[in-house]
């Protein structure tokens, strides 16, 4: 699906150029529900987890302010509705969530930061 790959890296490069501008590490972005499986309608949003070790320790509120604005320049420039979720390293590899648990069974990674 060219469009599906179209997304995929208009968004990885956004979420890049944003979190690079804010000294943020990028460490995971999953892509997950109705984009990840290639059926949405046309009122679905994409779902993005959106995983940073800078998140670590810090509540809902701190995460919104670290990264205020991301959300609104995506709909902006893909013309589409967005669920962006945050969450640390820690949290997405120890997390039993439903969210998580489903992102890792049936998300498909769109960015995955190198080990060095």
């Amino acid at each position: 699906m060219a469009k599906k790959s179209l997304i995929k890296a208009r968004i990885r490069k956004i979420l890049l150029e944003e979190f690079k501008s804010r000294k943020l590490s990028l460490d995971l972005v999953v892509l997950f529900g109705s984009y990840a499986r290639d059926n949405p309608g046309k009122d679905s949003d994409i779902d993005l987890l959106i995983i940073s070790r800078d998140f670590r320790d810090k509540g809902i509120f701190e995460k919104v302010e670290m990264v205020n604005g991301i959300n609104s320049k995506l709909v902006h420039q893909l013309k589409k509705p967005l669920d962006l979720l945050y969450y640390s390293d820690l949290e997405w590899k120890r997390s039993r969530s439903l969210i998580i648990n489903t992102a890792k069974a049936d998300g498909e990674i769109i960015h995955q930061k190198s080990r060095k």
